[in-house]
């Protein structure tokens, strides 16, 4: 047995074999040498056949998938080896499934992608409690390419496997259990013994394992007319969410065509719509964006980094971040300045934390202290505000802080639009005071947008960047100015639908062309009523007075009129939308006149072109270090796709070039917001942002 293997096979006791996984590594991927070493096992157990064999981990996890870092070389390379991997992954499946002997697969914590493939390819499983199964393949703009388009239907039936491969979100243990995907859960102490009593079932005939292979490999027991019924929901479904890229349609196509067919067959049509998706450029995007956000996660933060954090502002966004500290083990000082909302902290910090556990508000209430006076802050060497987004009153928080703080700390300003540089305006260290940015609403978007003086030295660069990672947050470094880098990209587009609402336009026919057919999570008119009127009118001018007044919303913009007539938001119960119960119900006064509405690929221009305009003024300017980094902003901080990679990244795809003529033939007036002198320049130059990616 080679310990420095990822598979062992072992030997149990009553003639049972044991496949277990345990890569070298901190957890197990079927990598292409697990694939290697998973072929010789398995040649070698059909030829000589062992009474049962068990798969299990001897990690936390059983398989976290394939290797992902494998993906983009092998999508780039030649054709025909990667027919060869996935022919070999798919050969290796079904020997397993076909060894003449029960097969069962031990599962723990995560079992993802090819992990939950080959657990699909034994006759039984058991589950740990702590079990999440799943295949997530379209979050990475692909489908299952391991068989699981086939096997997944015909075990646990078409609808539930539609939900799992189209919505890609994992299963806990008990949904595995109902869903027929499991056959039962067992702590982990026991689940060894439990499969071994369970092979022992099988091969005593009191369990009929040979009856469950034909349904695995023979067209899915279900009538024509229910298919098609089933699939015509699922098209709809997909048609009337947000788009997530071409993999959920393959994937619904791929099942559609091999419901009917034998394995073999089946198995050849879930290679072939694999092949379509690989090489596509929303692929690539997706699976980089991936190993983007993994990089981040599994960067290790230092421990005790900040042992203590000032957080002066007990509104909503205060207690947000109060909670994102007081969650990752930080210890927290809570100030408020106005005495009726300080009085009511102790009772808002309780109601949103009755979900937790008694231990778990117990150790919040430890860790937090709510103060009384501003001085009670002097011992911290990082204090965070989240007042008011008022210039006047974040300067004189820090004039009453500065000379209270020790010499070496940080103030950290959460300001979305005002600048740091005015606000450090008047304190004998400046340098010190830095942006921390989290782009709202904060339990969607991970980014955090670092701000810092040029004469702050790096070791406290790094311990804000280090503070950011510590609350779970993905940081950015942009330059200072009014709205920095995401807001001042994203009210270029909201600029851009105010202008076309004012020519006329149903906001609503544009939510859905920006999230049904572009793929945002939100379309403008929704994101502007959930950010509130008001405060996108006060960030409009703001950008208006520091960069320019192309940010200025158009005169007969509806803006104006809805905040007149107390329709702020969201929070006000209505804005472009009126909000019932908490759903978003479309005004009837915002109707599309049906005559003379411009295409949707019209609109979609005119809607982009100025924030792809701004986003090459930003990397002009050096607000953003690279197009990368700027693309990853987006995505993180504003919703941008993923599947299109972000703004520099759908701009290579689509070419400049082509929206500019496609710009140019629009029936619509020219947004105020656009460049054209700028977008000429870059497009006879024809840059690639990506010049590697051909």
């Amino acid at each position: 047995m080679n310990h420095a293997a990822p598979v062992q096979l072992l030997t149990l006791e009553q003639g049972y074999q044991a496949l277990v996984f345990d890569a070298p590594g901190a957890v197990n991927l079927l990598s292409q040498a697990t694939l290697t070493v998973l072929e010789d096992y398995l040649h070698r157990l059909s030829a000589c056949p062992p009474r049962g064999l068990l798969l299990y981990s001897k990690k936390a996890h059983f398989i976290l998938g394939a290797d992902i870092k494998e993906f983009l070389p092998a999508f780039a390379g030649p054709h025909h080896q990667l027919v060869q991997w996935l022919m070999q992954a798919r050969t290796l499946f079904n020997q397993l499934e076909d060894l003449p002997c029960p097969t069962l697969a031990l599962l723990q914590g995560h079992v993802l992608g090819g992990g939950t493939e080959l657990a699909l390819a034994c006759d039984y499983r058991l589950a740990a409690p702590d079990t999440l199964m799943g295949l997530p393949e379209t979050r990475l703009g692909l489908l299952p390419g391991f068989g699981g388009c086939v096997r997944l239907p015909r075990l646990i039936g078409l609808d539930a496997a539609l939900a799992w491969i189209l919505e890609g979100t994992p299963r806990p243990a008990t949904q595995l259990l109902g869903e027929g995907a499991v056959d039962g859960i067992c702590p982990i102490p026991t689940l060894l013994p439990a499969g071994l009593t369970l092979l022992g079932r099988a091969n005593s005939g009191e369990l009929d394992w040979q009856a469950r292979r034909p349904i695995r490999r023979q067209p899915l027991a279900l009538p024509v007319s229910e298919q098609q019924l089933t699939l015509r929901l699922a098209r709809q479904r997909l048609a009337l969410a947000p788009a997530q890229g071409e993999a959920p349609t393959q994937a619904l196509e791929a099942l559609a065509e091999s419901l009917n067919q034998p394995r073999a067959a089946a198995q050849q049509t879930e290679q072939d719509h694999f092949l379509r998706l690989c090489r596509r450029h929303q692929t690539r995007h997706l699976i980089q964006h991936f190993l983007c956000q993994q990089a981040h996660h599994s960067r290790p933060t230092r421990a005790n980094t900040v042992p203590s954090l000032g957080l002066v502002g007990g509104g909503a966004m205060g207690l947000a971040l109060a909670e994102m500290a007081l969650a990752q083990g930080l210890r927290v000082q809570l100030y408020e300045a106005e005495p009726r909302q300080r009085a009511a902290l102790p009772e808002r910090l309780a109601a949103r934390w009755q979900g937790l556990s008694a231990a778990d508000q117990a150790s919040r209430w430890q860790q937090l202290r709510l103060l009384e006076q501003p001085a009670q802050l002097a011992g911290c060497q990082l204090v965070l505000e989240a007042i008011a987004e008022d210039l006047s009153a974040k300067r004189g928080l820090w004039h009453t802080l500065e000379p209270l703080l020790p010499e070496q700390a940080l103030l950290l300003s959460t300001t979305a639009s005002l600048g740091i540089a005015p606000q450090a305006c008047g304190l004998r260290h400046p340098e010190r005071l830095a942006g921390l940015h989290f782009c709202e609403p904060e339990r969607h978007h991970s980014l955090v947008e670092l701000v810092f003086n040029a004469a702050l030295p790096e070791a406290q660069r790094q311990q804000v960047a280090e503070l950011a990672r510590q609350l779970g947050r993905t940081p950015i470094q942009v330059a200072d100015g009014p709205g920095f880098l995401v807001n001042r990209l994203l009210f270029a587009y909201l600029t851009a639908f105010l202008e076309l609402v004012a020519c006329g336009i149903s906001p609503y026919q544009l939510d859905v062309l920006m999230t049904r057919q572009f793929g945002w999570p939100q379309g403008p008119a929704r994101l502007l009523d959930d950010m509130g009127l008001a405060n996108a009118h006060r960030i409009m001018q703001l950008l208006s007075r520091g960069i320019a007044a192309r940010f200025t919303p158009p005169q007969s913009a509806p803006l104006s009129t809805l905040l007149q007539a107390g329709r702020g938001g969201r929070h006000q119960g209505a804005g472009f939308y009126r909000y019932v119960h908490g759903h978003a119900k479309p005004d009837p006064a915002w109707a599309a006149d049906g005559d003379n509405l411009p295409t949707d690929a019209a609109l979609c221009v005119q809607l982009l072109l100025p924030l792809l305009e701004e986003a090459a003024l930003c990397l002009e300017e050096k607000v953003v270090a690279s197009p990368a980094e700027l693309d990853e902003a987006m995505r993180l901080g504003a919703g941008f796709p993923a599947f299109r990679g972000g703004p520099c990244a759908y701009l290579d795809d689509y070419g400049l070039a082509r929206l500019l003529d496609e710009a140019e033939a629009l029936a619509l007036p020219h947004p105020r917001h656009r460049h054209p002198a700028l977008s000429r320049r870059l497009a006879l130059a024809d840059p690639r942002y990506y010049p590697e990616v051909s």
